[in-house]
């Protein structure tokens, strides 16, 4: 009745004000126009309420076919488009590359890492000046060159340790990726999984994973009532803190090692000792945790899991997949004999072995939604305008399960014309003939592209060189059943443990396995 004696001026003004917020929350989530056709939105929400928990990979593939292969959804008052079609990556991720080198704001993200994550930094000089180091240091020739010997003989290690532990298969590969990483960044490798230079740094991958996963937070950027919520009763913001000072201890902790080295008059052929030593300048100043965090840390992090995931990958299809060994292998035989294990040099005489590697990154990408984009500015593509600030995902796994005839079976055949590196069709303007896109694409494409295929190549060629792998048999002789979809993970992806045996193929090839490990001893042996 109050509001009956209010004068009719005030009583309007009063009601605009109440219509106008009640238009604003209604329209809160709506998808506005011109934008990429999606599902269909509720107020606040937006699509919010239909995105799953986990394999949101697989919800990708079904909106694109749903709704088109360029789509958008709406979370609150976020957009967030994706681009299922290579055309449109490469019209706009590759081809405008400037409006899209940057990361999404996401609050959870900036807790984790205090902005020090290099593959999710913001595109600003800082990340730019850390980007153009890893590329030098990662390049093709330098890995080819200075580097080559510790690929090579870390590679030959881990097939002694197949050899001699071949059910512990999993950490062999953990540790060799990790310890090609560590070694190139450090000066230090790690001799065993054991080592603080591979299983410290895996359990701060694992933190720092489990912190950025969707779901595992409140969507706090996309619906900013959401920040009022006190701290105290947000366990994922606690637990965002805890990886970040873990992180930071872990890296701090690396550099403190060097640093007893260095003390000692130990210097080592090293991107931290070149960096201690004034030989690498970042073209801006960073700080100490700058670079213990972004430069060292992070690509550390990123050069190991990637890589150890990917191979696990090929072990498990392949185990499933004996027809495509046996192929292999007759491709072995005639390059290397049963004499010598393979080398990254007959590359290009092996170009089954590239098929093999191709196919597992393609069917099982590590990273199957890719890591998402931020447009800085309205672009437009077909007629649909991705707005500034959207944040535009390549999401890796749909495309790879979209434009390949029968995505879902596994099949190295299919790149038996993709005799290049993923490195060369990447960047190639021939876009229809990409091979995947695990790697990404645009400026943020990644940077550790050249050691991840080698460690890649590598260890699948000596591999199937050396061993079968075959499936493990249960206490009654049986074949132990394989789930090549047995995978955890949505933000970054791996398989399941599993199980299968690794079998020298003669006499003569444990042989040479463990003649080959002799003879890199040496060279090990200076860099623990």
């Amino acid at each position: 009745m109050a509001f009956l004696t209010i004068p009719n001026a005030a009583r309007a003004a009063i009601l605009s004000v109440v219509c106008y917020h009640l238009y604003k929350i209604f329209r809160f989530g709506h998808r506005e126009k011109n934008l990429p056709p999606g599902p269909p939105t509720i107020p606040v929400l937006g699509n919010a309420h239909l995105l799953p928990w986990k394999d949101l990979h697989l919800k990708f593939k079904e909106w694109s076919d749903q709704y088109g292969a360029v789509f958008s959804i709406k979370i609150g008052e976020s957009t967030v488009v994706v681009l299922n079609d290579p055309r449109a990556v490469h019209q706009l991720i590759n081809k405008r590359g400037a409006l899209f080198a940057d990361r999404p704001e996401e609050e959870q993200w900036d807790l984790a890492t205090n902005k020090e994550a290099f593959g999710i930094m913001h595109s600003d000089p800082i990340w730019r000046a850390i980007r153009k180091i890893v590329t030098q240091i990662l390049s093709p020739k330098n890995l080819d060159g200075t580097w080559n010997n510790i690929q090579e003989a870390e590679i030959n290690q881990m097939m002694l340790d197949l050899l001699d532990q071949p059910e512990d298969f999993r950490s062999s590969v953990q540790r060799v990726s990790a310890s090609i990483a560590s070694t190139i960044l450090y000066g230090h490798r790690a001799p065993t999984w054991e080592n603080f230079w591979a299983s410290e740094v895996h359990y701060t991958t694992d933190l720092l994973v489990k912190a950025l996963s969707p779901g595992s937070y409140l969507p706090a950027t996309q619906f900013p009532i959401l920040k009022y919520i006190p701290e105290r009763w947000l366990a994922s913001k606690k637990f965002a803190k805890m990886t970040y000072a873990r992180n930071t201890a872990t890296f701090a902790k690396a550099r403190a090692i060097v640093e007893e080295r260095r003390q000692n008059g130990d210097f080592r052929h090293s991107l931290i000792d070149s960096v201690l030593d004034g030989v690498v300048e970042p073209d801006v100043p960073l700080t100490y945790s700058q670079i213990n965090n972004s430069l060292l840390g992070n690509v550390h992090q990123g050069a190991s899991e990637t890589s150890s995931n990917s191979t696990l990958t090929s072990i498990l299809f392949l185990a499933k997949n004996p027809h495509v060994q046996r192929k292999a292998q007759i491709e072995l035989d005639r390059v290397c004999g049963i004499d010598r294990m393979p080398r990254w040099s007959d590359f290009d005489a092996l170009p089954y072995i590239n098929c093999i590697v191709k196919e597992g990154l393609r069917i099982r990408p590590v990273l199957p939604n890719g890591l998402p984009h931020r447009a800085t500015g309205d672009s437009w593509y077909d007629g649909m305008l991705i707005p500034k600030d959207a944040t535009v995902i390549i999401p890796i796994w749909a495309l790879n399960h979209t434009y390949y005839p029968e995505p879902s079976t596994y099949n190295p055949d299919r790149y038996i014309n993709h005799r290049k590196s993923s490195s060369e069709y990447a960047v190639a303007a021939e876009f229809e003939h990409r091979d995947h896109y695990a790697f990404g694409s645009g400026r943020r494409f990644c940077v550790g592209i050249h050691l991840g295929e080698r460690t890649l190549w590598r260890s699948v060629a000596q591999l199937l060189w050396a061993f079968n792998i075959e499936p493990a048999v249960d206490a009654d002789g049986e074949p132990v059943p394989l789930n090549t979809d047995a995978y955890e993970g949505d933000f970054a992806s791996a398989p399941m443990p599993f199980k299968v045996r690794i079998v020298p193929r003669s006499p003569k090839h444990a042989e040479i396995v463990q003649r080959a490990a002799a003879d890199v001893q040496d060279h090990l042996k200076q860099w623990e």
